[in-house]
């Protein structure tokens, strides 16, 4: 019933990390074209365990049928939440999976979820799916808007955050804001 290929690409023990960072990126995503992103992903590791703080492993999540980015073809999906609602389902049950998995396991996990564009729309529905206690993190970036407030998303009060870009190089501005919708940090 996809209309794409779905994928998750794992850098790091996904089994015996102590943080596990589920990267959920935004339209015009494929399998195909996710190669900077697992970059991303791979050096976002590797930065956060240089901080001393234990193991981490990521996960570049392309679990989704992505709408297409709308300069580039004549669809318009991006403007509906269809895709992400489905998405943050299919994205919940990866995260309650990961949890569950490494409760079994006896190996405890703090996850976070970094969702970027219409990535961050789709796992903001997986937020408000999934379990209180499953993820520890929140963070939405260059993102259109998320299915509800941040006291909705179930993750520990003060740990849902939205980033905005102000005074890049250029002098350009982040146009795409969540508003209140998350807080700002």
């Amino acid at each position: 019933g996809h209309e794409a290929t779905h994928a998750a690409y794992v850098s790091g023990d996904i089994n015996k990390a102590d943080h596990v960072s589920t990267f959920v990126p935004g339209m015009g995503t494929t399998v195909a074209e996710s190669g900077d992103n697992i970059d991303r992903m791979n050096e976002l590791k590797n930065r956060a365990e240089a901080q001393g703080k234990g193991s981490v492993a990521t996960v570049t999540w392309v679990g989704y049928d992505a709408p297409p980015q709308p300069e580039k073809t004549a669809d318009l999906s991006v403007v509906d939440t269809g895709d992400a609602k489905i998405g943050g389902e299919n994205l919940a049950k990866h995260l309650e999976g990961v949890k569950d998995m490494r409760d079994a396991s006896h190996h405890p996990v703090h996850q976070s979820v970094l969702g970027h564009s219409y990535g961050s729309t789709t796992s903001s529905y997986a937020l408000k799916q999934v379990r209180p206690g499953v993820v520890g993190d929140y963070l939405v970036f260059g993102s259109p808007g998320v299915a509800g407030k941040a006291e909705e998303m179930h993750v520990p009060q003060g740990h849902a955050h939205s980033m905005i870009y102000q005074d890049s190089p250029g002098g350009t501005q982040d146009m795409i804001n969540v508003g209140n919708n998350i807080k700002e940090k």
